[in-house]
């Protein structure tokens, strides 16, 4: 599927095809690809709970440290009648970093997709950078679903970019069995929450390889304290874009 691979490139892609230029967050880090979709992007609440089930039963085995939710849905009136929210609850308490996209409803207010409302784990919205190193010109991408959250929780957490973004081409009329066919681009853009929530699960892995014995809640507190705003609404940013230079230096 288009969507699974170009996020698990953006998480841990190694550049190969680009010589590196295209390289993941995380370069070459173990990803365990639960498919909860279809090839068109959609899915069953039970089909996703089956996955996040799977998770928490073989995390150990594994040594499964985050998982990365690039998908969001309307949640119910109240966070605790949301089985998404409720899960993704119960994934973090068994010590995995939980980090899922805000959505891509914005620019209104309390548009935050399930499971991102669920007040403990790192929520994703989008910025879009301008494709410059510089932030001065970043701002927090139309699309991004803003908050608050139900019960006026304050949520994306972070923003990380999230607009023509480049990750791996994939093979869309591929089938088990088949031998996959030679693209003519191995490389695309796509936009969207999706797109951030990778980038911000690839620094987590990168922060449990330096630090193997941070919990979710540490991962979480670390990524907030050190931000730069670059919007005036906290519905919008959180605590702001993450500063991957100064989280390194910790």
């Amino acid at each position: 599927m288009e969507h699974g691979t170009f996020v698990a490139g953006v998480a841990a892609g190694n550049g190969y095809g680009s010589r590196g230029e295209y390289a993941g967050v995380a370069p070459d880090a173990e990803i365990i690809s639960i498919k909860v979709m279809d090839n068109k992007g959609q899915g069953n609440t039970s089909d996703i709970l089956a996955g996040m089930q799977w998770v928490v039963d073989n995390h150990k085995e594994f040594n499964i440290r985050v998982m990365s939710l690039s998908l969001g849905s309307e949640t119910s009136s109240i966070v605790k009648n949301d089985p998404l929210a409720v899960a993704v609850g119960e994934v973090w308490k068994r010590g995995i970093v939980v980090v899922a996209a805000a959505g891509n409803s914005g620019p209104r207010q309390g548009t935050i997709t399930t499971p991102g409302v669920n007040a403990s784990i790192i929520t994703v919205g989008a910025v879009d950078d301008k494709r410059t190193t510089d932030i001065s010109d970043d701002e927090i991408a139309e699309f991004s679903s803003r908050g608050p959250a139900l019960g006026g929780i304050v949520k994306p957490d972070v923003v990380a970019p999230g607009v023509d973004v480049v990750s791996l081409n994939t093979d869309k009329n591929y089938k088990s069995g088949q031998i996959p066919s030679v693209l003519k681009k191995k490389y695309i853009t796509l936009s969207g929450t999706s797109v951030s929530t990778p980038i911000v699960s690839g620094l987590a892995v990168l922060m449990l390889e330096k630090n193997p014995d941070y919990t979710p809640n540490q991962i979480k507190k670390l990524f907030m304290e050190n931000c730069h705003s670059i919007s005036n609404d906290k519905y919008a940013e959180g605590s702001g874009i993450v500063d991957i230079g100064t989280i390194f230096k910790i």
